[in-house]
């Protein structure tokens, strides 16, 4: 662009549109580009390195209360942020909010006890937390495209094979 405006040597109505052109294009790219700028620094939460550790650990802690269902208070007090900051410090490190987070978790170690145990699926299903078993059949088969039982044989006919 800015080759297009040095190199312009025209001086009728066309080059002047060349050169009006080649600016409008470089200021165009400039406020991209501090648009781009501004809206990173929007999205990087107001939360220290100490508070964003914390709710990185965040995850181990649901897994060692698997069977608990806290609220999001509970889990800020648990973790020692308010409320709003473990909301956005799980959205900007996780990309989900905190009760997809907390969803998600639950049924990766619904997969693991699925796998490695002998559990069936009411024992899994409120071991993790839930109360309802068909809540639970349908988000794991949205989650792996299976529901828990069918899950299971398949992941025993792929193991034999192997």
């Amino acid at each position: 662009m800015a080759t297009t405006l040095i190199d312009n040597k025209r001086t009728d109505v066309v080059g002047r549109l060349l050169a009006e052109g080649a600016l409008m294009n470089m200021l165009a790219f400039q406020i991209e580009a501090h648009d781009r700028e501004k809206n990173t620094d929007d999205l990087s939460p107001k939360l220290s390195k100490a508070e964003l550790s914390r709710i990185t650990d965040l995850g181990d802690l649901i897994r060692k209360n698997i069977s608990r269902r806290p609220s999001i208070e509970e889990l800020a007090n648990m973790i020692g942020v308010s409320q709003s900051k473990l909301q956005t410090g799980v959205k900007y490190l996780h990309g989900r909010t905190v009760n997809q987070f907390v969803t998600n978790i639950r049924l990766e170690v619904a997969r693991e006890l699925i796998q490695n145990t002998d559990m069936n699926q009411s024992e899994i299903c409120y071991h993790i937390g839930f109360s309802s078993r068909s809540h639970f059949t349908k988000i794991f088969e949205e989650r792996f495209g299976k529901v828990p039982s069918e899950y299971k044989k398949a992941f025993i006919r792929n193991k034999q094979g192997s």
